[in-house]
Formats: C-alpha cells, structure tokens, sequence
C-alpha cells in the first residue's frame, strides 16, 4: 500500500480553478461572437431572424454562467483532471456538445430565437471546444514556466514499499511537469526512483 501526504497549497488551487473559470467564459464567449460575426457579417445568405447584435450579446451573456455550471458538473476544474489533458479533453468536448444542446432546447421551448442562423450552432459547438482547449493549453504552457522558477510548486512526502510507491514517485517526480515536489520518500531504497533529488 502506499499514502501521500502533501503540504498543498489550496489558495493556489482555488487560485488557478477561478482563472480556469475566467478563461473558459472568455472562450465561449468568443465562439459566440466569432460564430455570430462569420455567419452575420460575411455569409450573404438570408438569417432566420432579423439580425439583432445587443440582443445575441445579452443571450450569450444569459448563457455562458449556466454553461460554466455545466463544465463544473463534468469535473473540469478539478485538479483530478485538468492535470490529465485527454480526460480533460473529452469532458470539454461533453460540456461544448451539452452547452449547445441547452441552447437549441431552450429556444425550441421559448420559442425564441438566440441563434440567427443554424449555421451558428454548428460554429459555436465546434469554436467553443476549440478555445476552451486552446485557453487551457496557454494556461497549461505559463503554468510550466512557473513551475520552473518554483513558482506554486507542491512540496509532498510519499509513505511506502510496494510497487506503486516507485510508481508514483516516479510520474511526480518532475518537477516542471507535476508542480509536485517530492522531499520525502518513507521506505526502502528501492521504491526511491533514480534520479530522484530529495531534500
């Protein structure tokens, strides 16, 4: 068996989960407009409705918290996945799929009308997913670099003697990658990975 402790910093996780919440409003709410300015501004075909710019803006304003609470639903501001990009890659791609299917719901019961082409739906579904990765990746690159200069860095301490302990001594152990650093290993010499600078 093994047991990591940690000597985490939660003000940097909650930190870094509300500038997550920020980059993902940004980026929804720029598939939103770029869908919006693509379809309105330069396709010449006709709109479903009548072309109504502070109208779509208020709708997408409307829109984006509850499509925040559904990405929070799916666990994406939780470090169990931000810190694994495919997982994290296919619940972004849910929330986008989900956030869109919320839209077309609530304008087939209200029967009004936030997109003014269905042409837009389809910008929205695939531009929201593309800029929620494409956000989380920027972050994901300037979070290295901090880490590089020690910069939220989680100092840990593992407890134990099987295989695992080698394991996961071995996935954290660097440092520019996890944001762990490792400065204790309690068992035998083997469980210790090569390497491995201890303080």
């Amino acid at each position: 068996g093994y047991i990591i402790q940690a000597r985490m910093s939660q003000r940097n996780t909650k930190f870094f989960s509300l500038v997550l919440i920020f980059t993902d409003f940004l980026a929804i709410l720029a598939a939103f407009g770029i869908a919006y300015v693509t379809r309105v501004a330069f396709d010449t075909r006709d709109l479903i409705t009548v072309r109504d710019d502070s109208n779509y803006l208020f709708a997408v304003l409307c829109i984006i918290p509850v499509w925040l609470i559904i990405l929070a639903v799916l666990g994406v501001y939780s470090a169990n996945t931000y810190n694994r990009r495919l997982a994290e890659w296919g619940r972004l791609a849910m929330g986008a799929f989900i956030g869109t299917l919320l839209v077309i719901g609530w304008e087939y019961v209200s029967e009004m009308r936030i997109f003014p082409a269905r042409l837009v739906m389809v910008y929205v579904l695939v531009g929201s997913f593309i800029f929620l990765v494409l956000g989380r990746e920027l972050l994901r690159f300037g979070r290295s670099i901090l880490f590089r200069y020690g910069r939220g860095v989680r100092r840990v301490l593992i407890v134990g003697n099987s295989d695992a302990t080698y394991d996961i001594a071995s996935s954290i152990a660097f440092t520019k990658k996890s944001g762990y650093k490792v400065v204790a290993i309690a068992g035998p010499k083997q469980v210790v990975p090569t390497g491995l600078a201890i303080e």
